[in-house]
């Protein structure tokens, strides 16, 4: 196919969008022109009979019908033939000549049929305006219409000089008429291609924007698989990591031979949590914590993994057991092993604790603690044991040593240890702090319940109180019953 063969319209910048524009007509080409000139045959045809009605039998008759019948077939036999898809050339090319043997077969017919050289001029019309249809139902190519337009238009005017009652003013006008419709032709063509060129312009503008959005999408999918496949990788790692930091945390049932009863409420913000608890007997005394790790998750995981680690080699190995050494020396192996110094104000993370050593045999009670108090109901009353304003690490205004409190103990006395988790869980009607006051006044009423109510109580309050809301932090609430 030639590359300016729309170029009457003005051409494509390429050949190759030229060709894409052509296979793009290709299904509309071959079936519209098919049908049209199939029923262009037919309508020939059957005009053709009423020709028995009005004309004398006789060799022109039959001629005039052969030519019909000729016409019919050529048509018929493109109809079948194009079942089939055919290269677009041989479309144009029949489409070419049909148009060529319609004009030419009414003229024909018009001169075998008036051989008296007398015409009606309603007659002559019969070609302008069987040419406005070709124009309008079948696509050709402007070259092509152009040469049958000629074509057609020459011997148009050739025949109209044969007829006796057709004098040159008639045929001026008829002229005209046939010129303006071939110009009224044109312009059909010329606009139907236009319309043609926009809607395939736009279909591949839209196609282009598809395969450009597929292609994000597709560079989407691909980034959401490996977020997804690192996701998961991360997960399974923080899961097992919670396995190994669970697998950490003593058991809490070595207690039942020392105190009454115990509970423990822990429940983590995240996989990995930044809350703990732990406990070891040493020289029949029990020292148990509860502490809190700067921060929460994957980053509180790693100080709660390394405060146990120092806490066991603090008691077990170094054999120190009160309760102030114990946070003494605990500071000193965080601020040692995190190189935390007061220049290096990146690695100031440390621990919020409660630290008791429990002495039955005396009934006394050591505490220090960082930040986090000791609450002690004895006969229905709470007394609360500050602790030190200081963090189990670096710390500016920090005092040489961690206080230790000796405290006297009763049977049935209850001991509480906790995190700021619980009383700083955001929730309730208007979004706030549960806020410590409303945690201590929990405590003395629900204090008469067992320990395992207790917790059960603690955990409705909880869950009551979050609500919606995400949980605010890890939270630990341990409680003892001398």
């Amino acid at each position: 196919m030639q590359n300016n063969l729309f170029s009457f319209w003005g051409s494509f910048k390429d050949y190759i969008t030229e060709k894409k524009f052509l296979a793009f007509l290709h299904s509309e080409i071959q079936t519209r022109n098919r049908i049209a000139m199939f029923v262009g045959g037919i309508a020939i045809l059957l005009v053709g009979i009423s020709d028995f009605f009005r004309i004398p039998i006789g060799i022109d008759l039959f001629i005039s019908i052969g030519i019909r019948i000729a016409l019919f077939m050529f048509t018929l036999i493109l109809f079948l033939q194009w079942k089939v898809k055919k290269h677009i050339n041989s479309i144009y090319t029949y489409s070419f000549i049909f148009t060529l043997l319609v004009g030419n077969s009414i003229i024909a017919i018009i001169y075998f049929l008036n051989k008296d050289l007398i015409i009606d001029i309603i007659d002559l019309l019969t070609v302008p305006l069987t040419y406005i249809l070709v124009y309008v139902f079948i696509i050709i190519p402007v070259q092509f219409l152009v040469l049958s337009v000629i074509i057609t238009s020459v011997l148009y005017i050739g025949m109209l000089t044969h007829f006796n009652n057709i004098d040159t003013t008639t045929i001026f006008i008829l002229s005209i008429i046939l010129i303006t419709v071939n110009i009224m032709g044109v312009y059909i063509n010329r606009f139907l291609s236009i319309v043609r060129r926009n809607e395939f312009l736009r279909i591949q503008e839209i196609k282009k924007l598809n395969k450009g959005l597929h292609e994000e999408i597709e560079e989407r999918k691909t980034i959401q698989e490996k977020l997804q496949t690192a996701y998961n990788e991360i997960t399974e790692s923080m899961q097992y990591a919670n396995h190994l930091q669970v697998s950490l945390l003593p058991d809490l049932t070595v207690l039942k031979q020392h105190i009454s009863d115990y509970f423990i409420y822990y429940k983590p913000c995240d996989i990995v949590c930044g809350d703990f608890y732990w406990l070891t007997t040493q020289n029949n005394k029990i020292i148990i914590t509860v502490a809190d790790c700067t921060g929460h998750g994957i980053r509180a995981g790693f100080m709660s993994f390394m405060a146990f680690t120092l806490l066991e080699d603090i008691v077990q190995v170094k054999g120190i057991t009160k309760a102030g050494e114990i946070l003494d020396n605990l500071r000193e192996h965080i601020i040692k092993n995190l190189r935390q110094t007061e220049v290096n104000s990146k690695m100031q993370d440390g621990l919020d604790m409660t630290l008791c050593v429990i002495d039955t045999n005396t009934m006394t009670l050591e505490f220090a603690g960082a930040f986090n108090p000791l609450l002690v109901i004895s006969n229905h009353q709470m007394t609360e044991y500050k602790a030190d304003r200081m963090p189990v690490s670096h710390y500016i205004a920090a005092k040489p040593n961690f206080t230790t409190q000796t405290i006297p103990i009763a049977k049935g006395d209850k001991l509480y240890l906790f995190t700021d988790g619980y009383p700083d869980q955001f929730g309730g009607v208007n979004n706030k702090k549960y806020t410590y006051k409303r945690f201590k006044r929990d405590l003395i009423i629900n204090s008469k319940l067992s320990m395992e109510e207790q917790k059960e109580m603690f955990a409705y309050i909880h869950t009551n109180w979050q609500g919606n809301e995400s949980q605010t932090d890890d939270i630990i609430v341990l409680g003892l019953q001398i």
